[in-house]
């Protein structure tokens, strides 16, 4: 069913996303997508660990390809994985449960979007954080664009619960939240970018960052642009480990909040 190595007992690893759901070995821990979700990932390895209503494997149907995300976790019967090892993967497989071969398409860590374009899902994937610690471990993962209600966890949150994820808080900074999100402060009761529900009096929420415009041709002392800023022409103008994202009209912007500006094009995370 893929690609054959020469060792007779190694390496230690599990089909992929496409070939188990195929096989419908772990049908009870799979979820298919078709609008907006937001929940935590279990590897293969660890199934044997997991409850009811937990999420090993997700669908995104496609009309003509369907695409799978999974965590994949390096441990056990999986441990001898050689690529993307405690990484998000996205493949697809063109649709259906009959022969068909499948692709890696991403590897993704902490932050990382895989972005909704051309060869990219019909709906974009965030890893908002992969927790390698808890048992079992996990990584939790946002497919399309989805609105959250607040979540508090007091002024001063329990380590067990940090980092906070997207529309959590109260964070103080940046620090407090996971990978990619920025801690909105605010007085009051002023509205959360993203986010629906008042939340607490004065309680700072972790969100996308928010758009940020410097004019159709940034000047010099602005560039290189950083994560959700803009107007960008290519990757150049982009810091490194971002890239320019292209869109016609409004078109919401991968792991960013806010609509900015009509044909304006924003720096993302690759």
């Amino acid at each position: 069913m893929g690609y054959s190595y020469s060792s007779d007992d190694g390496p230690e690893m599990c089909f992929n996303a496409p070939k188990n759901w195929q096989l419908g070995w772990y049908d009870d821990r799979q979820t298919t997508v078709s609008g907006g979700w937001s929940g935590d990932l279990i590897g293969i390895a660890d199934y044997g660990d997991t409850n009811d209503g937990d999420t090993v494997i997700a669908q995104i149907p496609g009309t003509t390809e369907d695409w799978y995300v999974s965590f994949n976790r390096k441990t056990g019967i999986n441990s001898g994985t050689p690529e993307g090892g405690n990484q998000v993967l996205v493949h697809k497989r063109p649709s259906g449960l009959g022969y068909g071969e499948s692709t890696l398409m991403a590897k993704l860590s902490i932050g990382k979007t895989y972005s909704v374009g051309t060869s990219a899902p019909p709906l974009q994937i965030t890893v908002n954080d992969i927790n390698l610690s808890a048992n079992p471990a996990f990584a939790s993962v946002t497919i399309g664009h989805i609105s959250l209600g607040l979540k508090d966890f007091g002024w001063s949150p329990p380590a067990s619960q940090l980092p906070l994820q997207l529309c959590e808080g109260d964070c103080d900074d940046d620090g407090d939240c996971a990978g990619g999100l920025k801690c909105f402060q605010r007085n009051g009761l002023t509205p959360v970018p993203g986010c629906y529900g008042s939340g607490k009096t004065d309680y700072d929420y972790c969100i996308y960052p928010e758009l940020k415009d410097f004019g159709a041709t940034p000047p010099a002392s602005q560039l290189p642009l950083q994560l959700c800023e803009g107007d960008c022409d290519d990757d150049g103008d982009c810091a490194g480990g971002l890239k320019c994202f292209q869109r016609t009209g409004l078109t919401p912007v991968p792991g960013c909040s806010g609509s900015g500006k009509t044909d304006y094009d924003y720096c993302i995370y690759v």
